[in-house]
């Protein structure tokens, strides 16, 4: 039974009585730090993230990762957590590649908190990510989520010639220069924190939505799933997600793979993915305090515009390998941005998903 069809019922019936070893306080008060994991490739990656966990400053918490198909990285891990003596972690495998989207809410009905948060497996928070995220989540009644900024942390060479404005590609939010506290129109799926009453009325993230096996299958079901569950909760609870400066994680990239062909392909994947936000917030335009359909997205067009592109080609005189390399990897990314969106495979993911 997929997590989506589950009653209010059999989702409270999942909960179990929870206490870390060694601590009297309520269950109430539990956040649960869940993440999900499929190739060995990312095994040092995993116990990287692993570590920067175990010091989190906000002491009443659990761990539950959950690894698909390889009985080689559970034992990995499993081998990992016991050198390191974290007693509050739980592994969970399943033989079946559920997709980002089906393992995530394997690992929300496997947790006991009252704070659900979610990363990224290639990803590095900072020691107060959690308690930035509980906090930020305790701000008001009024709130249901939480999200804050995925900063690329290079493993290569940094590519000093991509902008600000076109790091998204990179799966980074530097382009997002809010500084405080601000009301957002959803959390992004690398850094995520939502209570668990979305998840009890909103039965989790569509498995119509994200990938499977990483991105090595195309194409084949909607992208963005963290966007269709945070507007699918905003509309169902009527409440609020919050975006939080300070509850930061490093985003790992690898300069390597940062070539031509690789921004062609993300970025139309982004566009076809953007074609699929507006229509999801124009049905939902009359949640309060929401950005209207793409407003962000074209802020940040017109930022390339009228910032990138004329700065570029200034610096043509002076740096001129690396404006040509701006002006280049702008005018690629554009392109296939605009494929994506108007393409005409979007309709026949749609119809497929609509069929099953």
């Amino acid at each position: 039974m997929s997590f989506l069809q589950l009653k209010q019922r059999d989702i409270l019936s999942l909960r179990t009585e929870y206490y870390l070893e060694g601590n009297n306080t309520n269950s109430k008060s539990l956040a649960s730090v869940v993440f999900t994991c499929y190739s060995l490739s990312r095994l040092n990656d995993i116990e990287e993230l692993l570590l920067k966990l175990k010091h989190q400053t906000y002491a009443t918490y659990e761990i539950v990762i959950v690894i698909e198909s390889s009985v080689k990285l559970l034992e990995k891990i499993q081998s990992f957590i016991k050198k390191n003596a974290m007693l509050n972690v739980k592994t969970v495998f399943t033989k079946e590649i559920l997709g980002l989207s089906g393992a995530r809410n394997l690992g929300v009905k496997e947790a006991n908190g009252e704070y659900i948060a979610i990363i990224d497996d290639d990803a590095v928070p900072t020691t107060e990510w959690l308690e930035q995220a509980v906090n930020c989540l305790n701000i008001s009644s009024t709130v249901i989520g939480a999200t804050g900024p995925a900063i690329p942390l290079w493993k290569d060479k940094p590519l000093e010639w991509l902008p600000l404005e076109l790091q998204w590609i990179i799966g980074a939010t530097t382009w997002w220069d809010k500084k405080g506290i601000c009301d957002v129109r959803h959390a992004w799926g690398m850094n995520l924190a939502f209570k668990r009453e979305a998840f009890i009325k909103c039965y989790g993230f569509s498995e119509n939505h994200g990938l499977k096996k990483g991105e090595e299958e195309g194409i084949k079901r909607f992208p963005h799933e963290d966007v269709e569950f945070s507007l699918r909760v905003r509309r169902t609870t009527r409440k609020r997600i919050l975006y939080n400066p300070k509850m930061i994680v490093y985003h790992k990239v690898t300069s390597r793979k940062m070539n031509i062909k690789f921004f062609a392909k993300h970025a139309y994947v982004q566009g076809f993915a953007k074609r699929m936000v507006k229509e999801i917030t124009n049905q939902y335009s009359d949640l309060p305090n929401c950005e209207k359909s793409l407003d962000r997205e074209y802020d940040v067009l017109g930022r390339i515009f009228t910032v990138l592109v004329p700065s570029a080609i200034r610096e043509m005189t002076e740096k001129p390998a690396m404006s040509m390399r701006k002006l280049l990897t702008t005018s690629v990314i554009l392109f296939f941005l605009a494929a994506g969106y108007f393409s005409p495979f979007y309709f026949v993911v749609k119809a497929n998903q609509e069929k099953a």
